[in-house]
Formats: structure tokens, C-alpha cells, sequence
């Protein structure tokens, strides 16, 4: 079996290779609906997000309010640190459970999909490092147009990740998505090639 971490900062893609792979048949551990899994309504964890960060995360309905949290954690490091600490020891407690029930089910190929793979050490738990990368301006652009976002605002959450120069020295594959979704679909399959021939 081969455990895969595919990341990307905010705004190159990742989201859009993790669906490629999908399509493909191939298994996808996803970080992000690990995290919203364990904020949904009702969950414990939400009454430590509001203790901690306050009522105005949690909306009317009784639901995390993402947008809230996200203007509070990216607008101070400490917080975010915070954050982080409260989340990312959860989710990798899941992580290792999703992989472990796909690992008994036989799959020889597994994707962890996580945008913070290398930030927080989940690289640890991969075989490779799979790096969606961008031109800057398009990666701005998309966060712009996905979140609602404001250039500055963009600017800010990008300012809080690693920088993409920063992640590429520690991938061991790299998918430009600078071009066209064809493009990034026939960079993906020649990845899954050179696994092949590589012998995994």
C-alpha cells in the first residue's frame, strides 16, 4: 500500500486533483471533512471553539460559523496557533482511523488529502508528498472568486501558510495547475504512471 499526501496551498487546486483521483477509483482520506465532521452541529468540540474563541462563532441555527472563526484566526497568530492546537490532534487521531479501515479493506493506493500536510506534520504519516502549485495572481484570483474575498483578505490567509517556494523544496512530485483543467488531468494520470513503473 501507498499512502499519498496531496496538498496545495489555498487557491492552486488541490480540491480539484483530490476529485480526479476520486473519479479514478482511488480512495481520498479528506482533511477538511474530517475537521467539518467534528465541528458539526451538536458536537462536543464546538462548546471548547465557543469558550475559547467566543459566541460569535457559533451561528443562530447552532452551527459553527466558519467565516467568523476564519476573520478572528487570521487576523492574529496566536489565535490561529490556538486553533490549530485544539483541531489537529483530533483529526489526526482520524486521519489514523480512516487509513487503517482502508488499509484492512485492501486498497493498495491511498490519497490524504490535507492543505496543511507539511505545517502540522501530517507528512509524517504519508509515503510521498503530492504539491499542487500555481501562478501567484491565478491563486489569488480563485480565492477572490471562492471565498468572496477581498485582494488584502486573500493576501492575508495566504500569509498564515507556508509559501508555495517553501513547499516545493519538501514535495517529492509537484502538479503545476497554471494551465487548463485538461493540463492538470494529464498531470495527475502521468503521476499515477510513474507510480506504476515505479514499482508501487
Amino acid at each position: 500500500m501507498i499512502i499519498i499526501g496531496l496538498t496545495g496551498s489555498m487557491g492552486t487546486g488541490k480540491t480539484t486533483v483530490s476529485d480526479f483521483f476520486k473519479r479514478k477509483g482511488i480512495k481520498v482520506v479528506d482533511a477538511d471533512d474530517i475537521s467539518r465532521s467534528l465541528a458539526k452541529k451538536g458536537s462536543p468540540l464546538l462548546g471548547v471553539l465557543e469558550e475559547r474563541f467566543g459566541p460569535g462563532v457559533i451561528s443562530n441555527d447552532g452551527s459553527l460559523d466558519r467565516k467568523k472563526l476564519a476573520s478572528i484566526v487570521f487576523a492574529n497568530e496566536g489565535m490561529l496557533r490556538e486553533l490549530n492546537a485544539i483541531m489537529h490532534p483530533r483529526i489526526i487521531d482520524e486521519i489514523k482511523g480512516h487509513i487503517a479501515r482502508l488499509e484492512a479493506a485492501g486498497e493498495t493506493i491511498i490519497v490524504l488529502d490535507a492543505p496543511l500536510l507539511l505545517e502540522t506534520g501530517l507528512d509524517e504519516l504519508v509515503d510521498l508528498v503530492l504539491l499542487v502549485t500555481c501562478d501567484s495572481k491565478i491563486q489569488i484570483d480563485r480565492i477572490m472568486a471562492r471565498d468572496g474575498a477581498t485582494h488584502a483578505e486573500a493576501e492575508m490567509r495566504l500569509a498564515h501558510q507556508m509559501s508555495q517556494e517553501e513547499k516545493k523544496k519538501l514535495a517529492d512530485f509537484i502538479l503545476d495547475n497554471s494551465g487548463t483543467l485538461d493540463e492538470l488531468e494529464a498531470s495527475v494520470d502521468d503521476f499515477l504512471e510513474s507510480l506504476e513503473v515505479g514499482g508501487n
